[in-house]
């Protein structure tokens, strides 16, 4: 190896390790760390507005069952209570208490 070769290969740096890489790629790591931060805030975001409108929608069905279902609960027919929860059947949580209603679950 003549001499010229040995100087630029003493001139190229060697890899420290992880704090030399760290170093050399401070950047790009913090772009990446910040895009996970903001990634994960808008996924609890998210959640945090699905669940709130998830109450909101079962709020408001509860309303509509309690004033349609009102009088045949104050006249106590059944019957009419029944046709009309039936009304709400399709909607997930309505139908999971019509179950337990029923003695299904």
């Amino acid at each position: 190896m003549t001499k010229r070769a040995r100087e630029r290969r003493a001139a190229v740096p060697r890899p420290g390790g992880w704090a030399e890489w760290l170093n050399r790629e401070r950047d790009t790591v913090t772009a990446a760390v910040s895009m996970l931060m903001v990634a994960l805030l808008l996924g609890m975001a998210q959640g945090w507005y699905l669940a709130s409108r998830q109450v909101e929608d079962l709020r408001t069905q509860a309303e509509l069952i309690a004033q349609t279902a009102s009088a045949a609960v104050v006249f106590d027919n059944a019957a009419d209570a029944q046709e009309i929860l039936l009304a709400f059947e399709r909607a997930p949580d309505v139908r999971h208490l019509l179950l337990q209603w029923r003695g299904r679950v």
